[in-house]
């Protein structure tokens, strides 16, 4: 919203005659363009930067009488096929990596997770008694272990 009054600010500066307002709003190099179109003096870096935009016409369309009339030379056969070979071999390496991963990956999903909690649960539970032993802190009381299937 406030973006908005802005714009609408500085549109009322600008359409009152306040063009002198506008100036000290707008961007530095809008204002040198519309000096140098008054004939006004410029800063030589903004001249410069002018003239190379104006040399290497950047953007617009190509005049085609300028275009090349035939494609550019080719890769030779040998470069080529040594470009080929090394290219063939990275996509062979990548291929052996990717089939490793999944390997491991599918070794990964036939293992039993409740080992590894189980193992993990125990270690907690050692680490959690030293820390309480070197604080000085009572003993965690045991939870109760399930008494039947239907509790876990």
């Amino acid at each position: 919203m406030r973006a908005k009054v802005s714009y609408f600010l500085i549109a009322l500066l600008a359409s009152a005659g306040c063009a002198n307002g506008l100036k000290r709003i707008a961007p530095p190099g809008i204002v040198k363009y519309e000096d140098r179109a008054k004939g006004e003096p410029v800063s030589p870096e903004i001249e410069a930067r002018i003239e190379t935009h104006n040399r290497e016409r950047a953007g617009g369309f190509p005049t085609l009488g300028e275009q090349p009339g035939r494609a550019p030379d080719g890769i030779a056969a040998p470069e080529r096929a040594a470009m080929e070979a090394s290219l063939l071999q990275a996509r062979d390496e990548l291929n052996e990596a990717i089939s490793n991963d999944r390997r491991l990956a599918d070794a990964e999903r036939l293992e039993s997770l409740e080992e590894s909690r189980d193992a993990l649960g125990s270690a907690v539970l050692k680490d959690d008694a030293a820390a309480r032993r070197e604080r000085g802190l009572p003993a965690r009381r045991a939870p109760d272990a399930p008494q039947n299937a239907d509790e876990r």
